[in-house]
């Protein structure tokens, strides 16, 4: 909210001033102008870098800024799905590697891999299994063995 006397107006960028006919823009009856910010899903600065909005009041004294906030959106576009209905074939003993892909999220998840109900340790360097950092975030079993 941007409240003050005068004329209140919201910026994006240090662009032009949003207006009070766009959606996103609310004139309440106590002066006070409020912004009303949606995710822009597609636009990768808002994800990763963030958008700035400020809001600048104006009268017959001169004239005011806020400081500026940076908006930041976070979202997560689901998992890349794969057959999971065919059966595969391993040999005991022989690695196995497992993905777990994510289609498109912001910030980054962090996937971690349970069995059992237990969660894996994945972190350490043991001949055993370890994760890829190869953008699927992939389970790698080395030497695979029945009770895996």
């Amino acid at each position: 909210n941007c409240t003050g006397n005068g004329d209140l107006r919201w910026y994006r960028d240090d662009l032009e001033p949003l207006s009070v006919l766009d959606d996103a823009v609310t004139l309440l009856n106590d002066d006070t102008l409020r912004l009303k910010i949606s995710p822009i899903i597609n636009n990768t600065d808002a994800t990763h870098d963030g958008i700035p909005y400020f809001c600048v009041a104006n009268n017959s004294l001169g004239s005011a800024r806020s400081r500026t906030k940076l908006v930041k959106f976070a979202f997560f576009d689901g998992f890349d799905v794969q057959d999971t209905t065919t059966p595969i074939n391993v040999t005991i003993g022989q690695p196995v590697a497992i993905s777990c892909g994510v289609r498109n999220a912001a910030p980054p998840p962090i996937i971690v891999w349970y069995k059992d109900n237990e969660v894996l340790d994945t972190t350490s360097n043991t001949d055993k299994i370890r994760t890829l950092d190869d953008g699927n975030n992939t389970l790698v079993i080395y030497a695979l063995e029945t009770d895996d």
